[in-house]
């Protein structure tokens, strides 16, 4: 497939996918077109969209809890594997 025609097939599915919840390919199969698209065209423009207008038309949502960034969840592992440690320390040193 080329890169013209790869564009096509996944703005197919993304369109099937996001638009009318009605996927026609695996994700395996969808992550293996984008793959091959990276292969062709690592900077191709169709490669840096995320999300839908579909779903972002629907607001902003409200979370019964709050969400903490990757770096926060990181930074509390870091924090307590740390202090474990130092507590595991003093019981066996």
């Amino acid at each position: 497939m080329n890169e013209q025609q790869l564009v096509l097939e996944i703005e197919k599915h993304n369109s099937l996918y996001l638009e009318d919840n009605s996927p026609e390919i695996s994700d395996e199969q969808y992550d293996e077109l984008i793959q091959q698209l990276e292969e062709l065209n690592p900077d191709h423009l169709l490669l840096s969209v995320v999300g839908s207008a579909g779903v972002a038309s629907l607001g902003k949502v409200q979370l019964n809890e709050p969400m903490i960034s990757l770096d926060k969840i990181v930074e509390y592992f870091d924090t307590f594997c740390v202090n474990e440690y130092q507590l595991f320390i003093k019981v066996h040193v």
